[in-house]
């Protein structure tokens, strides 16, 4: 038999929800208002999620580490100014998070221009070669 009896106080309870029901329209109110502001929402969401988890620093490693990549990678980033640094001598710390990694010279990290087929073309090309590929496996097969 299951014993219904629980060790708190209704009262307690009660009050305990009621806070955290106002803290829950207190943070929707506060997203709300931020985003009337142009704030992005979910970046705002983002940030704090990471500064909460990160209480030693803040989290300005993660997003530290963050900017090092999109800028390693190429990654083009609007209204933040990046300044060439000398070379950094990375083979002192091999468990540097941008050991070895380089900024690409152009935008593409292959070095070539990126070519956009339009969605049609590509579409028909890709049926016409499955149409190849089976007609292909049925003469193979008889």
């Amino acid at each position: 038999m299951q014993d219904n009896t629980y060790n708190f106080d209704r009262r307690e309870l009660e009050d305990y929800l009621e806070r955290m029901v106002e803290l829950q329209m207190d943070l929707t109110e506060l997203k709300k208002e931020a985003k009337a502001s142009g704030f992005n929402p979910p970046v705002l969401n983002w940030l704090s999620t990471t500064k909460a988890n990160s209480p030693e620093d803040g989290g300005e490693k993660v997003i530290n580490d963050l900017f090092q990549y999109a800028i390693a990678s190429g990654m083009p980033l609007q209204g933040i100014q990046t300044e060439p640094q000398a070379p950094v001598d990375d083979t002192q710390d091999a468990n540097a998070p941008m050991a070895r990694v380089t900024k690409p010279d152009s935008g593409n990290v292959m070095g070539e221009k990126r070519v956009v087929i339009p969605f049609p073309m590509k579409f028909f090309g890709e049926v016409f070669m499955g149409i190849t590929l089976a007609s292909g496996l049925i003469w193979l097969l008889y």
